[in-house]
This record gives structure tokens, C-alpha cells and sequence, in this order.
């Protein structure tokens, strides 16, 4: 199956329309190891991933990236926010689907300690709780808390169990 069949936006069936705010959904294909390994799709994604510029932050993966005119605007509930749900299939897909790719495993290992600083380090140790979904720029916790929903996959990020 193609990618582009896959990632079909639009109800007009004569009409492909996809999003130019990359963000988490564009993750989505690395996520489920939908991309072939060290693939030209594969090294530009995750290329995108890691920059700073892009998603890529110190406390996990923001879920639009910083250069998209969103980011951070009006209701920034899916415009910014790191949320650990996402952060976990990213991190999943990496270790099951692309574990044989140098920069893949990189990628893992630095975005796993980021979140698990930002949720248990940062967070947890300050104020006892682990939040919905967590600031971009300074790690801050937001949301609802105590918050036990997906960010409790914390515990599996912790164990590295993705099964």
C-alpha cells in the first residue's frame, strides 16, 4: 500500500489534499512502520522529527512544529502541547519497526530520557502528579491533574515495553 493512499484527507474523491503543518499526524506512517527502513521517506521524516525547528524539543516531540503559523496560536491544545500518547507511538515504532537504523535508535534513546525528564523528573518530583499533556518551550505540566489517562504510559515507556 502506498503512503499517499493511506493519508487521504479529503471527502472529494477526486481531490488529494494533505496538510502542510507537519506535525504528529505526519508521524503516523513511522509510527505503525508504514515507511520502509532507510528509505528516502524514512530519513526525511525522521529528519524533520528531530529538528528543533520542527517538533523536536527537550521534553519531547511537539505536536505541530514550531514554524507552522499554529503553533502555540489562539487554543493551543493540539498546537504545541507534548502529549505522552504520541510521544510513546513515536518511540514504539522506532524500537519495532526501524531498531536496525543508527539515527533511528539516536533518535529513541534521546527522545525516551527527554520525556521521561519531563514527566517524572520535572514534573512528578515537584508536584507529585503526572499531567495531561506538557508545555513545549519549558516542559511545564498542563492540563488536567493528577492525569492517569495516556500519560500513564509513562510507566511503559519507562520499562521499554511497547507490546
Amino acid at each position: 500500500m502506498c503512503i499517499r493512499d493511506s493519508l487521504r484527507s479529503t471527502k472529494n474523491e477526486n481531490l488529494e489534499a494533505f496538510s502542510r503543518h507537519f506535525g504528529y499526524i505526519n508521524l503516523m506512517p513511522l509510527m505503525f512502520g508504514y515507511i520502509e527502513a532507510n528509505s528516502a521517506e524514512f530519513n526525511a521524516t525522521l529528519g524533520m522529527m528531530v529538528d528543533p525547528k520542527q517538533l523536536w524539543s527537550q521534553f519531547g516531540l511537539r505536536s505541530i512544529s514550531r514554524t507552522s503559523w499554529f503553533y502555540r496560536r489562539d487554543s493551543d491544545y493540539w498546537r504545541g502541547r507534548i502529549w505522552i500518547n504520541m510521544n510513546f507511538l513515536v518511540l514504539r515504532g522506532l524500537k519495532k519497526y526501524y531498531w536496525t537504523n543508527p539515527s533511528a535508535q539516536d533518535a529513541y534513546e534521546k527522545l525516551r530520557k527527554n520525556i521521561i525528564e519531563t514527566v517524572c523528573g520535572k514534573n512528578l518530583r515537584q508536584f507529585g502528579y503526572i499531567f495531561e499533556h506538557y508545555d513545549p518551550e519549558s516542559g511545564a505540566g498542563n492540563g488536567n491533574r493528577p492525569f492517569t489517562g495516556w500519560s500513564a504510559l509513562i510507566s511503559l515507556i519507562i520499562s521499554e515495553n511497547y507490546e
